[in-house]
């Protein structure tokens, strides 16, 4: 049932959106109404969906490139560490991708699982592939990845990543 719900959402949240757009209503407005049913009620649930859809939303930015999507999602204290050790900071980051530096073609999570700290942070750990190209060199890496969450202070809904950690997964 996890993982059928899951499944799910990663449909909503990836594929969805594509056949909401210019339909004039918020993606994320519209998600969370369809998903919501399928979610607990209580605070846990309801911030562990938020987690979640932020997280998506980051990644789905980073192959986009969509700068405002970033700001909106990174804390500007951000410390995004690679599976080499090299960290990001948040200008970095953009500065990166405007200049084509790194850049997403494709980020696939897997096993995803919320830890909720307490009500204002949040761990997300994960399996990840993730197409990348850095310096015009494209390479597919399979990494377990960490990531820190903190919610912004008097929105209960939005949540901006602090610091990520990367590991790559052995074969």
């Amino acid at each position: 049932m996890r993982y059928f719900l899951m499944y799910q959402f990663l449909f909503l949240v990836l594929v969805a959106p594509m056949s909401l757009l210019g339909q004039g209503d918020s993606v994320n407005t519209r998600l969370l109404k369809e998903v919501g049913a399928q979610w607990p009620r209580d605070r846990k649930g309801k911030m562990t969906r938020a987690v979640m859809i932020s997280m998506f939303n980051y990644h789905a930015a980073l192959v986009r490139k969509d700068r405002r999507a970033l700001s909106l999602t990174t804390s500007k204290e951000l410390q995004y560490q690679h599976s080499n050790g090299w960290i990001e900071t948040q200008e970095e980051q953009f500065r990166n991708m405007e200049t084509g530096y790194l850049v997403y073609h494709r980020f696939q999570e897997d096993s995803v699982v919320v830890d909720i700290k307490h009500n204002k942070l949040a761990t997300v750990r994960f399996k990840a592939t993730i197409d990348v190209s850095l310096q015009g060199k494209r390479n597919t890496y399979h990494l377990y990845v960490e990531e820190d969450w903190r919610r912004q202070s008097g929105n209960s809904n939005h949540w901006l990543i602090f610091a990520r950690r990367a590991t790559k997964l052995t074969p």
